[in-house]
């Protein structure tokens, strides 16, 4: 069985997407999953056991065009898919589901296109996004999630920063890892406000502080400010590096 997963949001949605990978297999484990994402995110999923082929969907770069967006479409069409589970919840994803020519289109009924799909599992308010995901698997019959969540991450940064596994070479505080920039400004917190968490972490915690290339600025601003001791990370790991350093914070 050969099924196309589509979540092109951002790292966080990707991430939250996992566990209904791990579901598929687990139901099906001669099952091949295809994982639709954005480039930057490729090196991430395509590191996650569950995953056997990532395929990238440059939808603000080449794939922005009709024309290169209907030449993607062919490419989907000629991998035979048996089941799209679609869920990211644009118009554009499932019309993309559509296109591919995929018999058995599963997704949620607030998408705007919805109506592209054979199956609509309602997007109820109120509960994890995991669990949300989980009903678009269960709805196909992909009904096995042993609720462990294995998260891919890079090995190498974890043994260079924190020791072989199982060593502590990390000793004293533990770790406090903060992420103080998002995509949106609506979920960011005031410098002000982060200066003093800052402070207030640095008494009883290593604290390392995480983010993007584009988050430097505003973080250098904030790390002048503070007074407590920061190992410096932001703009300096990738998805997978990152991935290791909050695998081993003991408060995020």
């Amino acid at each position: 069985m050969k099924v196309l997963i589509i979540q092109s949001a951002f790292i966080g949605d990707v991430i939250l997407a996992l566990p209904l990978c791990e579901a598929v297999k687990q139901s099906f484990p001669e099952s091949e999953i295809h994982f639709l994402t954005l480039p930057a995110y490729k090196k991430f999923a395509e590191k996650h056991s569950a995953v056997y082929k990532v395929i990238e969907d440059n939808k603000k770069g080449e794939n922005r065009s009709l024309v290169n967006f209907l030449s993607f479409c062919g490419k989907l069409r000629r991998e035979k898919y048996d089941i799209a589970l679609v869920i990211h919840r644009s118009f554009r994803s499932a019309l993309l589901a559509r296109l591919a020519g995929i018999k058995k289109r599963i997704g949620f009924d607030s998408s705007a296109g919805s109506f592209f799909f054979t199956e609509k599992v309602r997007y109820e308010q109120g509960i994890h996004e995991i669990e949300r995901n989980l009903r678009l698997a269960r709805r196909a019959g992909f009904d096995s999630w042993d609720g462990n969540w294995n998260m891919p991450f890079d090995e190498d940064f974890e043994e260079a920063e924190f020791g072989s596994p199982g060593a502590s070479s990390r000793s004293g505080k533990p770790l406090a890892v903060i992420s103080s920039f998002s995509n949106w400004g609506t979920k960011m917190w005031p410098a002000e406000y982060w200066i003093k968490l800052i402070d207030l972490l640095g008494a009883d915690f290593t604290v390392a502080a995480a983010g993007a290339p584009g988050d430097i600025e505003g973080w250098l601003e904030i790390k002048k400010a503070v007074e407590a001791e920061v190992i410096d990370f932001v703009g300096r790991t990738d998805f997978l590096e990152l991935s290791a350093l909050i695998k081993n914070a003991d408060i995020l």
